[in-house]
C-alpha cells in the first residue's frame, strides 16, 4: 500500500516578508484565523494539494529568535 496522510500548513510572513507555510499556528501570540491555509492530502500514488484563502484572516508572523 502506499502512503497515506492528511495535514495542514498555515501562512505565516518570515524575517524578509515572505510568505511561507507552516504545519501549526501559534497559539502565543494568538494571530486570530489564519489568512490561508494548504490543505494536503496523499493517498495511495497520489497527492492532491489546495490552497484555501480565508480573506478575514490574518498572517501570522514567525517570531525572531
Amino acid at each position: 500500500a502506499g502512503r497515506q496522510g492528511f495535514e495542514f500548513s498555515f501562512s505565516y510572513l518570515d524575517e524578509e516578508e515572505t510568505l511561507v507555510f507552516h504545519p501549526f499556528w501559534l497559539d502565543e501570540p494568538y494571530y486570530g484565523i489564519p489568512r490561508a491555509v494548504t490543505v494536503k492530502l496523499e493517498r495511495e500514488k497520489e497527492t492532491l494539494e489546495k490552497l484555501i484563502s480565508i480573506p478575514q484572516g490574518r498572517t501570522g508572523r514567525i517570531p525572531h529568535e
